[in-house]
């Protein structure tokens, strides 16, 4: 998935809160797809500007707050905690 900003947002949040689709999710946000090397074991992906696992205050959904972000797109990676749980 992506985004576009025009830099004039305080805050951008991204969420999976209230999700059907997912039991166990993660979230990244990158600045570009070039940023992405691969995904860790455990953990904030590098090259990752932004990272959350089980945000949503119950369950293991994720939600992330993007601050200040400048304008121009990102790239957000939606994934499970394992392969079974994407």
């Amino acid at each position: 998935y992506s985004f576009t900003t025009d830099g004039s947002f305080q805050a951008i949040t991204v969420s999976l809160c209230g999700s059907t689709g997912l039991s166990d999710s993660k979230l990244s946000v990158f600045a570009d797809c070039a940023d992405f090397v691969e995904w860790p074991t455990y953990g904030a992906p590098v090259g990752a500007i932004g990272y959350n696992d089980d945000g949503c205050g119950t369950g293991y959904l994720s939600e992330l707050d993007l601050t200040d972000l400048a304008a121009g797109e990102y790239f957000v990676a939606v994934y499970g905690y394992t392969a079974s749980y994407a």
